[in-house]
């Protein structure tokens, strides 16, 4: 009789021991020592517990949401939710949710991130009827590289960082009431509307693409919003070759700000000329000569200000400087070219080189793309990268400089030449991006 008392008095005891260690399982949890001091931006107090969650119908469910400037979720981000004494401290999971099972009540619920984030508020407060938020982290964007901007009024050019920027939103400071400039390059066609977020009152403008950046804008936004159509055409199987946009952002007083660029794609782009496909110019195969260059001559510029004579010599089909027998004049085709910073070449691998053909009557017939016929004259460069220059090159650089304005006059969009009066000579100007050896 002994023996079962004893062993009812064992049985007792393991079951109080049982129930003492049962918990109550939950997605959050009080803050360790150790969580507080992984957390150490939020403060803990001492006897922090977890309420009573035992009854069901005083429990609600909290969730916390953290995306980055694109909409994607970031995770491993600490959330901190806090009411009174109590705090209960996560991360968010994969899905960038932080989840707490907590008693039903006011809560604020805070994130810590690292220094690479951007994050215009970072702590909300919850409550049973609002009892989810959402936390938007937006990278910092790095310098992705350096454009030239060209100042007609002095024919200066000054150098400036970019940030390059796709869909989503992107981070970057304004200095100074410098501009800062980020780098449009689309992933995907649509139409799209730029604006810029700002702690004080900013101006954002479209300044060019990232081989011809001027100095003023192109367009004013409406309502602080610039709008791009973005057509299958401009989106290359690269960056480098899918069209560029520069917009630039400044503060009207001249102070520093934080600037967040937003890039929303609102549609599909719709349809216009510019739909129809491009009708690539083939190359005359009969110019298609390799071309060796002049050893110890140096090349000197076309000078268009003086009214240069050059002459279609035809019997070798190609021009040349001064008389028929004079120097061969060169197309620089991978040589940078003077008022454009660039070469031919390195337009063709960001742009689309080409016009639109319209006739008499100023109605749209086609458009015609050169890029391929540049690369086939690149085949036949010398080591300095120019080529003889014959009637089809000539034809195509008087066809887009004409399309472009690159010399029309100074108020035309496209006008490359500064303060030199290159529009008085307008029969001449299309030889700027030609040479000779001398």
């Amino acid at each position: 009789m002994k023996d079962f008392k004893y062993i009812l008095l064992c049985f007792t005891l393991v079951l109080l021991l049982l129930a003492a260690c049962d918990t109550t399982s939950n997605t959050s949890s009080p803050v360790s020592d150790t969580e507080s001091d992984a957390f150490e931006e939020f403060s803990t107090e001492d006897g922090v517990s977890e309420p009573d969650v035992s009854s069901s119908e005083e429990v609600c469910e909290y969730l916390v949401y953290v995306v980055d400037g694109t909409g994607n979720p970031v995770e491993d981000v600490n959330v901190l939710l806090s009411g009174g004494v109590f705090q209960a401290f996560t991360t968010t999971n994969s899905k960038g949710i932080a989840k707490f099972t907590v008693k039903k009540a006011e809560y604020k619920v805070e994130i810590n991130f690292s220094d690479k984030y951007y994050c215009v508020r970072n702590e909300y407060n919850l409550t049973e009827e609002e009892s989810s938020v959402t936390f938007t982290l937006i990278k910092k964007n790095a310098v992705a590289g350096q454009l030239i901007v060209h100042s007609p009024s002095d024919d200066d050019y000054t150098e400036h960082d970019y940030f390059e920027v796709d869909e989503g939103m992107y981070y970057a400071p304004v200095d100074c009431g410098e501009m800062s400039y980020f780098l449009f390059v689309p992933s995907r066609p649509g139409t799209y509307e730029i604006y810029a977020e700002t702690d004080t009152e900013a101006e954002i403008g479209f300044y060019g693409s990232i081989y011809l950046v001027l100095q003023d804008t192109l367009y004013e936004p409406v309502e602080g919003r610039i709008k791009f159509d973005i057509h299958d055409y401009n989106i290359g199987s690269t960056k480098d070759t899918t069209t560029s946009y520069v917009i630039g952002v400044k503060t009207k007083d001249g102070s520093d700000t934080d600037c967040i660029l937003h890039v929303e794609r609102t549609g599909d782009p719709s349809w216009s000329v510019e739909d129809d496909p491009w009708q690539d110019a083939v190359a005359n195969e009969k110019y298609l000569v390799k071309y060796n260059g002049e050893k110890n001559k140096t090349l000197v510029n076309i000078d268009v200000l003086q009214a240069p004579i050059v002459v279609l010599n035809k019997e070798d089909g190609y021009y040349h400087y001064g008389s028929e027998d004079g120097p061969l004049v060169l197309l620089r085709i991978n040589s940078d070219i003077e008022y454009l910073y660039a070469s031919l070449v390195d337009i063709c691998n960001t742009s689309t080189f080409g016009i639109y053909v319209y006739d008499d009557d100023g109605d749209f017939e086609y458009k015609e793309r050169y890029n391929d016929l540049i690369y086939r004259y690149l085949e036949i460069c010398d080591d300095n990268g120019v080529c003889p220059l014959n009637p089809q090159l000539a034809e195509i650089i008087k066809n887009v400089g004409e399309y472009k304005q690159w010399w029309s006059s100074p108020d035309s969009y496209g006008y490359i030449f500064g303060d030199d009066p290159v529009y008085e000579y307008q029969d001449y100007a299309w030889l700027f991006c030609c040479c000779y050896y001398e």
